[in-house]
Order: structure tokens, then sequence, then C-alpha cells
């Protein structure tokens, strides 16, 4: 029987850092999932926050311009409603998550806040799995 190590399987990537000081959406990078089929999860950490609300959503696109908000049927959370993004501080502490399955090719991640009146420092990353494929033949 073949065994997989989990850091052949996952690839990690930075999708957002912003210093957050106003009411806004902050949109993240965009990536490209033609072959990543297995789904994708994004994790945010807020490393400090003097107030406001900050909220993680997901939109997606099938040409890279036009954008829509990932349907919640097709959403992943283990965290239960939409995470609301305290500071993650703590060592051990867990990041708030958020995944999903889309058939559109492109994804990104946004933060809206809200109810801002000085800051917080935001994070978000993404964890993908590419698909499996049949080895070539020889």
């Amino acid at each position: 029987m073949a065994t997989r190590d989990i850091a052949s399987d996952l690839s990690p990537w930075l999708a957002l850092k912003a210093t957050i000081s106003t009411d806004t959406a902050t949109n993240g990078s965009t990536f490209d999932m033609s072959d990543y089929d297995d789904g994708y999860m994004f994790f945010i950490k807020c490393t400090s926050r003097t107030d406001g609300t900050y909220a993680l959503s997901l939109e997606d696109s099938p040409d890279n311009s036009t954008w829509t908000a990932v349907p919640t049927t097709k959403l992943i959370n283990p965290d239960g409603d939409a995470p609301a993004i305290l500071a993650a501080t703590a060592a051990g502490e867990q990041l708030k998550r958020l995944g999903a399955f889309s058939t559109d090719r492109y994804v990104r991640a946004v933060v809206t806040s809200t109810l801002v009146t000085t800051w917080a420092a935001i994070e978000v990353y993404l964890v993908k799995k590419p698909e499996l494929k049949p080895a070539a033949a020889v």
C-alpha cells in the first residue's frame, strides 16, 4: 500500500495581508484553481486588533474579472457561522477557517470590516490540495 505525506499533498499560500483601519471590503489575491479539484480552505489570523468587526467570506469567478460570493451551499464551515475574527494571539489557538468546493476557476478571500475606529492586522492563508492524476505510462 502506498503512503502519502501531507507536506506533498497540500499547498499553502499567503492570500491577504493587510492592516485595516476603515469600514471596507478588502480583497485578497486571486488564485487559479484549475488543478485543485479537491477543494480549498482559507485560514484567517488576526495578530492584533483594537476594535471593529471583521468577517471572512469567499468569492469565485469563471474569468478572473466577474466576482460573486461563493454560495452557502458550497461552503464548508467547520467553525459554524461565518467566521468572526478576533485577535488570535495565544500559542496553540486554532485559527478560524472557511472552505468551499467551487466550479469556477478562480477564487479569492474577502475580509469585510465594520464598526472600525482604529485598526486590526489581518492575514489570510489559502491551503489547497491538487487533484490526483494517474502516473504517466513509461
